[in-house]
């Protein structure tokens, strides 16, 4: 009889240990199926990741450069859409944060188109607009550059001209540029430089 529950007991203790080891087994496999799923997932949402997330992030990048390329360009056409309504600091913030993630070579010119042709009975929209060009010249110097090249050319042409019209636009010139060197943007120097210019002319 003891031989026979000698022999139950250790059918009973195999059984258990097998039982043991297939759960052990379905644990493993169950751990290892999370610890795939939660990889999967960082890899995902990993940017460093060449993948879905790339991609994802490359159509949304197109769309939004269709969508501000087309306001940039209503702006340069002289509609008035979105540069002549940044009348606070926090609107032309807030599209100078949009330039950036359009910034392309040509959208820069048509940047500084716009802000060139600023309207010239528009002289508050000035400070706002240089503050603008302050900014994106952290990272786009061409962006003064170009402006001031802009303005300075202007200016010495006004000036050619030695009458007495286009009073309103020789005021924007000048305000712009004197914006422009409150930001540092536009070097003391160029101001005097072009005033003295301006001075040694015979007849003024």
């Amino acid at each position: 009889m003891d031989h026979h529950e000698d022999e139950s007991r250790g059918g009973s203790e195999t059984h258990r240990n097998e039982d043991d080891e297939e759960a052990a087994a379905r644990q493993e496999e169950m751990k290892k199926s999370i610890e795939a799923k939660v990889a999967l997932r960082q890899s995902n949402l990993n940017p460093d990741r060449p993948g879905l997330n790339i991609k994802m992030g490359s159509m949304l990048d197109h769309f939004a450069m269709i969508g501000l390329s087309r306001r940039l360009h209503a702006d340069a056409g002289g509609d008035g859409s979105r540069l002549p309504g940044c009348v606070s600091r926090d609107l032309i913030d807030q599209l100078t944060v949009e330039f950036c993630y359009l910034n392309s070579k040509s959208n820069r010119k048509r940047l500084v188109r716009a802000l060139f042709n600023v309207p010239r009975t528009s002289l508050e929209l000035l400070p706002y607009y240089s503050r603008m060009v302050a900014t994106l010249s952290t990272c786009m110097k061409d962006v003064s550059f170009m402006l001031l090249q802009m303005l300075e050319e202007e200016f010495n042409f006004l000036i050619n001209k030695k009458d007495q019209m286009n009073i309103e636009t020789k005021i924007r010139n000048i305000r712009f540029i004197g914006e422009l060197c409150k930001f540092r943007i536009a070097p003391a120097s160029t101001v005097f430089s072009l005033l003295e210019g301006r001075q040694e002319e015979p007849g003024t």
